[in-house]
């Protein structure tokens, strides 16, 4: 092999390893940021113990309740709690660990969904100081959800699951049919915000129709649809079983 054959052959090498170290500073200061922000204490969240007393009450019971234990103006009505699982996690975080190591926890949530962000543009071939640049406004813009809240678990949840999709537009897979589901069902029992996720799926499935409208070579995109036209009813039916 001569020299110019072997540079040659370890040139795309060369390109990833710069290209990896190009990134790795800007994402290392995302990670920090993020971490940061989502380690800032709220003012004020008198949700937290609400939703710790909710925990420890399922704990207590071994069953998610219908009617407010709680309230001195109306104890006995009708209560929904809908994210029991997230009351019953926090609960546990802070009897098991402690408020700081909880809450500690929820800024490393908070900070992967925000990587997951930048990450995501980065693939999209987005230059690193912009996708920081973006990436720290996304995460000034949503530091009211920092905390343990399960406002976090919905902020992850959605950037897994855009994520999901556009994995599943560069390679249509029959497994998104049963991972989105899975994943709105986990959800569900979470936060209401799972809703949301659903707007987005149906949001960017229009998009992918658009797409589909204008393209030449519309074999790739059906694919795509049709699998989502599977995925998307079933995660719909998904949010639906909850304990209430």
């Amino acid at each position: 092999m001569t020299p110019a054959t072997a540079l040659s052959a370890e040139s795309p090498n060369i390109r990833t390893a710069d290209r990896a170290r190009a990134f790795a500073l800007p994402g290392a200061m995302m990670t920090l940021l993020a971490l940061g922000i989502g380690l800032q204490p709220l003012p004020r969240d008198p949700d937290l113990w609400f939703h710790i007393a909710g925990g420890e009450h399922i704990l207590a019971h071994g069953t998610v309740p219908d009617t407010d234990p709680f309230s001195l103006t109306r104890a006995g009505e009708l209560w929904v709690p809908h994210s029991w699982m997230f009351d019953i996690g926090v609960a546990l975080g802070h009897r098991q660990l402690g408020p700081r190591m909880t809450e500690a926890g929820f800024a490393l949530l908070f900070a992967t969904a925000i990587v997951l962000a930048y990450r995501m543009m980065i693939r999209r071939g987005v230059l690193p100081v912009t996708a920081l640049t973006v990436g720290l406004g996304l995460a000034i813009a949503a530091a009211n959800t920092r905390g343990p809240r399960p406002q976090v678990l919905s902020l992850l949840l959605c950037m897994v699951l855009v994520t999901l999709l556009a994995r599943h537009r560069r390679r249509a897979t029959w497994h998104v049919a049963w991972a989105l589901p899975l994943m709105f069902v986990c959800w569900a029992q979470l936060h209401a915000a799972c809703v949301m996720g659903l707007v987005v799926g149906v949001i960017w499935t229009a998009g992918r129709i658009l797409d589909a409208w204008g393209a030449k070579d519309r074999s790739a995109v059906g694919c795509e649809l049709t699998v989502r036209a599977v995925a998307l009813p079933l995660s719909g039916l998904a949010i639906l079983i909850t304990p209430h």
